[in-house]
């Protein structure tokens, strides 16, 4: 069935929670009949009387509140139990019930509300457009699926474990920096300095959290758990 499917039959529950999270960081829905083609497709259109025909892939115009701009709405699949989803007409709220994290993602053009922007972690406009850091390898595939490899701007990990060619191109060609010392693999003074200056200097980037990350970390998504039904499905 598609990307879903692939991920599924290898019942890699950090793959499919982060595939689903980063989904919905675009605004798509995971589709079990041609995902990588939904997932790939960043152009929407909005027609007349805000009648709005796919989610929108860029900041909407003549913002109505009465409009719905999520009519494609992602559905968790049976072997989710860690990740819900609340739909509004301009927003959503993503929670992470592993990480105990809620996210809300409100669509550019329109103004998150102000009763509930004190209530979660990170308050994002979407689609975002400020770049993801990586910290694991697990984290890069997803990412190529959806055809965001560019999206990335740092890896935070070392860079010997980065097996994607194209990634390797990237950071080669100084796209994407390696902020990593081998004598502070597990951080340190000089990590600590080299990555605060990374992100001051890239002040709408998004940190993806691993397993062992610091979920709770400004700026960080947590896009991954240690538990999940896929290994009995």
């Amino acid at each position: 069935r598609g990307g879903v499917q692939l991920l599924m039959d290898r019942r890699d529950s950090v793959q499919v929670l982060l595939y689903y999270l980063l989904t919905l960081l675009v605004t798509m829905k995971l589709s079990s009949a041609a995902a990588l083609a939904v997932l790939a497709a960043f152009s929407s259109k909005v027609h007349a009387h805000n009648h709005v025909e796919e989610n929108p892939q860029e900041c909407v115009e003549d913002y109505d509140p009465d409009t719905d701009y999520f009519p494609s709405k992602w559905v968790p699949d049976e072997t989710t139990d860690l990740l819900t989803v609340e739909y509004f007409n301009s927003y959503k709220i993503v929670t992470n019930k592993h990480a105990d994290k809620s996210y809300l993602l409100y669509q550019c053009g329109t103004e998150p509300p102000a009763d509930e922007v004190d209530k979660h972690h990170l308050v994002l406009s979407i689609p975002h457009r400020g770049g993801v850091v990586t910290t694991q390898t697990p984290q890069i595939p997803p990412m190529e699926l959806l055809g965001l490899r560019r999206e990335f701007k740092a890896n935070f990990n070392n860079p010997k474990y980065v097996s994607s060619p194209c990634l390797n191109n990237l950071r080669d060609a100084g796209d994407v920096v390696d902020v990593y010392f081998e004598d502070e693999s597990w951080g340190g003074p000089k990590t600590d300095a080299a990555r605060a200056e990374f992100m001051a200097e890239n002040p709408d980037v998004i940190v993806l959290a691993g397993p062992f990350g610091d979920a709770a970390a400004d700026r960080t998504m947590a896009v991954s758990a240690s538990q999940e039904r896929t290994n009995v499905a």
